[in-house]
């Protein structure tokens, strides 16, 4: 087992991870570094003030991961013999059911932002998920590092 494909996929996921939390630090950087009280809403400072450059990084980058967090659940259902997940919402599903994953919520809302930057990228969007992802995906992606992490220990 210590071959699988899942394994493997899983250091991947790390390495996609990792570069997340690098486009999320450059979003955080230019947030601390500016005063924002002369806008309305923080997203709209957020967004305004950051470079074309870091907003495109961040949301490439949580769709890299999302994209590599699915296809490990994925895996994962086929290392147990289950063979019938063809899509985000049934590798989330199997990843809520064997406890891999605990917030459907955040998931679902993930699917929704990979969805929004896949087929209808727009300004509102971009922002939405940018705040998504510095205020909630990167917690939860780290979470679900933790609970892989675990469960290679217990191989």
């Amino acid at each position: 087992m210590k071959n699988s494909r899942w394994i493997h996929n899983y250091d991947n996921f790390r390495k996609s991870l990792g570069l997340f939390k690098i486009n999320v630090a450059f979003v955080n950087e230019i947030y601390f570094q500016h005063d924002y009280k002369k806008y309305d809403y923080v997203k709209d400072a957020i967004w305004f003030d950051m470079p074309d450059l870091y907003k495109q990084g961040l949301v490439k980058s949580f769709e890299c991961t999302f994209d590599m967090a699915w296809r490990l659940f994925k895996d994962h259902a086929e290392e147990n013999n289950q063979f019938d997940i063809k899509d985000y919402n049934q590798s989330i599903a199997y990843a809520l059911k064997h406890e891999l994953i605990q917030n459907k919520q955040l998931w679902k809302q993930m699917i929704e932002s990979k969805t929004l930057a896949l087929y209808s990228f727009q300004l509102e969007s971009a922002m939405l998920i940018c705040d998504s992802c510095v205020s909630h995906y990167l917690q939860e992606f780290q979470t679900l590092k933790e609970t892989l992490n675990n469960i290679l220990n217990d191989i």
